[in-house]
């Protein structure tokens, strides 16, 4: 017998098939074997009030509440199992109906007990919290965050900080900061197209660290310069449509390089609210004259950029945004955007890093799919996401931007170059991307895109943005999606949280990375266990509310 509904159909209800039982059973979410049982005895018992019937159930919901133990996601899914059939059979048999009604309320009894270890500060505030210090001791004075922080890590919701321990393929391993194992599919890593682990980049990483070692030994200003990055300035710059490329060693140094590069502190720059950390950083840094326009509206940059040039018609003005933003997977207009600028002298930068390569019938992501190649003023990107490498670029047709950011863009003149390695893999991703197989993974990522937003959105999941790599599935309240997150690692699924202020105050998400190579089955499993594991986290953290009553007024 090694079905657990071929046990239970066996009349002689002795040690043997208890002990049976015992093995089979495991309530670790609605689809297990031990649910179909448990629905099985209900359903016969809608029709047969027979007494053996009953203490065939009774005994499996004891072997549900011992497997389940401490277990916080095995009990939820125990309690909304039984939640489910007494909806089912309340009208039917009241004597099972208060035998349900019965076991339910042990079984909450036991989630309370559980969740008493969960703290207030592991559900409630965020960073922002900590962002302005005050004090004398410099050292001190961050010990608030760290408590927060551990209360957050002591409960096993610190889900960031994530030290993968195998390379981030479809299915990987990991370590949470608290040092627990995690083991499941990956939805977590920005390889889009899989290229970290091709065996042509990973064969020409190993021969270049044998021809050139493995460092670069200096800025690109000071010799830190190879043959590979010169070829690599040559691909890219033939790929995009451009005269020149500029490279720096990180994505964030590239954004933050160009603006600070280029703008002055008398010119002005007009930002997208939602742009990438290293652009408004490198914002701040580069002027104080700094506008920022509500998410896409294209409306709102000219009311912005007419204003700016009524009063200032001396100084440069930059706009900046990017070709698809990685926390909501969606892009602006960029033809009426450029049309925007030039009508104002002003000039348009957009970041490409997370759809270049993957998006597009040639691979040059929003830009292409609005022809808009080859037509914007300056394109910046990184390596990271499709390329298989760390590093970023800029390209410009004027010669005199590129050399004019060779000294005066920080990042690369302060910083060493490329690796060799780096240089020469990230040469090879852009010629397969290029090829038919780089066509044949765009397709393959894209079907699986639009797969996952499917069901999700058939299983009630907001899904927001267009079809690309990234799909944002947004929960909402900040502890409950930590809970999610949670509760997902245990079914062994690997995905990351974006909270405040990553995301608005409220819009706590999952940002799902999917890779061309991910199969349906992973897909779906993905699909199917959110599902459940959301309605196991919204259990929990209301048993967490009542029990310990979590007010808003409670403070970290």
């Amino acid at each position: 017998m090694d079905s657990i509904l071929e046990v239970l159909e066996t009349e002689v209800f002795n040690e043997n098939v208890k002990t049976k039982l015992s093995e089979i059973l495991n309530f670790s979410d609605e689809d297990s074997d031990g649910y179909k049982s448990l629905e099985y005895l209900i359903a016969q018992l809608v029709f047969k009030n027979e007494k053996y019937l009953i203490d065939k159930l009774l005994f499996t919901i004891h072997l549900a509440k011992k497997n389940v133990k401490n277990n916080v996601n095995k009990t939820a899914a125990l309690i909304i199992f039984l939640e489910k059939m007494m909806v089912k059979i309340q009208n039917f048999n009241s004597e099972l109906n208060e035998i349900l009604f019965k076991e339910l309320s042990l079984a909450k009894e036991i989630l309370k007990k559980i969740v008493q270890s969960i703290p207030v500060k592991a559900l409630q505030g965020d960073m922002t919290l900590f962002r302005n210090l005050k004090g004398l001791d410099l050292l001190k004075r961050v010990k608030p965050y760290h408590e927060w922080r551990r209360a957050i890590n002591d409960a096993g919701l610190w889900l960031f900080d994530k030290t993968s321990t195998t390379a981030p393929k479809n299915s990987c391993e990991a370590i949470d900061y608290a040092g627990n194992k995690l083991k499941g599919i990956n939805f977590a890593s920005q390889d889009y197209l899989g290229l970290s682990s091709h065996p042509k980049i990973v064969e020409l990483g190993k021969k270049t660290i044998e021809e050139y070692g493995v460092h670069s030994a200096g800025s690109a200003v000071l010799f830190g310069n190879t043959k590979f990055s010169t070829q690599l300035e040559q691909t890219i710059s033939k790929f995009l449509g451009y005269n020149y490329t500029v490279l720096y060693p990180t994505g964030w140094g590239a954004g933050f390089g160009v603006v600070t590069g280029l703008i002055r502190p008398s010119d002005h720059v007009v930002m997208d609210r939602l742009s990438h950390a290293c652009l408004q950083t490198g914002a701040k840094a580069a002027t104080n004259k700094r506008h920022y326009f509500s998410h896409l509206d294209n409306q709102e940059v000219e009311k912005i950029l007419k204003k700016i040039r009524t009063e200032d018609k001396k100084n440069a003005i930059l706009v900046v945004t990017e070709s698809l933003f990685s926390m909501d997977s969606d892009s602006p207009n960029l033809e009426v955007l450029q049309k925007i600028c030039k009508s104002h002298s002003a000039f348009l930068l957009v970041d490409m890093a997370h759809d270049l390569g993957c998006i597009g019938e040639k691979g040059l992501g929003n830009p292409e799919i609005q022809e808009m190649i080859e037509k914007i003023d300056i394109v910046m990107g990184s390596f990271s996401k499709t390329f298989a490498s760390n590093g970023g670029f800029v390209c410009t047709d004027s010669k005199a931007v590129l050399e004019y950011l060779s000294f005066f863009s920080n990042p690369r003149t302060f910083s060493n170059a490329l690796s060799p390695a780096q240089a020469a893999c990230v040469n090879e991703a852009f010629l397969i991307v290029q090829s038919p197989e780089g066509k044949k993974l765009r397709k393959d990522l894209l079907e699986r895109s639009l797969y996952l937003r499917e069901k999700l959105s058939n299983y009630g999941l907001k899904c927001i943005g267009s079809p690309s790599a990234i799909i944002p599935v947004v929960i909402g309240d900040e502890g409950l999606t930590r809970i999610l997150t949670r509760l997902l690692a245990d079914h062994g699924i690997i995905t990351n949280i974006v909270e405040y202020p990553g995301v608005a105050k409220g819009a706590a998400r999952l940002r799902i990375q999917i890779m061309a190579g991910h199969t349906y089955d992973e897909l779906d499993f993905l699909a199917k266990k959110t599902k459940s594991c959301l309605a196991q986290a919204k259990l929990i953290l209301s048993t967490i509310k009542s029990d310990i009553n979590l007010l808003s007024e409670d403070t970290i």
